[in-house]
């Protein structure tokens, strides 16, 4: 018998996921800053160069903490998934530091490399300049959730190896009736 999923079944599946693919993205960028700024202020640090270090150092460590527990917790595929949207936002930035430089190549610069240029854009380097410099906006809009949810979906997939089955001793009720009998007939 053939069986067709009804369209409420597949609506409801499909919400579900997105609303998971979402809960898991505000966890990995915001439960990541949380946790991250209780461990900041632990790490005191004394210039912007030392905050720029810290910032990479803590988001990547929350987030893979983060992430592991939160894919232990719900067992969750799309937390697997986090980084594409992020991803995407960060290749726009990437796109905008390319235009917003002079030369439109990224192998040749007026002052350096092109490539070592577009790397201070979005490294938190340029945060050196001041933090209103253009390169240290752009590291906090797009390279910090870049490396966060790459981090978060990172913790996620090493916890998905590792958890990969139910660690729960099975009890006599959980076991199914085929299964019991080929346990008895093993003992026999």
């Amino acid at each position: 018998m053939l069986v067709v999923p009804s369209e409420t079944g597949v609506q409801s599946r499909t919400l579900r996921i997105v609303g998971m693919f979402v809960l898991d993205a505000i966890v990995a960028l915001f439960g990541t800053a949380i946790l991250a700024t209780s461990f900041s202020r632990i790490v005191s640090v004394h210039s912007i160069a030392g905050v720029i270090r810290r910032e990479w150092i803590v988001s990547i460590v929350c987030a893979v903490f983060v992430g592991f527990f939160m894919y232990r917790t719900w067992r969750s595929g799309t937390s697997k998934w986090v980084w594409t949207i992020p991803t995407l936002w960060f290749i726009f930035g990437c796109l905008v530091v390319l235009a917003s430089m002079r030369e439109h190549s990224v192998f040749a610069g007026s002052s350096g490399s092109g490539l070592g240029n577009f790397w201070i854009q979005l490294s938190g380097s340029d945060c050196g300049s001041g933090v209103h410099a253009p390169g240290c906006r752009d590291f906090f809009v797009f390279t910090v959730s870049f490396i966060r949810a790459v981090s978060y979906s990172t913790g996620a997939f090493v916890s998905s190896r590792i958890y990969k089955f139910r660690l729960v001793p099975a009890t006599a009720g959980d076991v199914p009736n085929e299964a019991r009998g080929a346990e008895d007939s093993h003992r026999a």
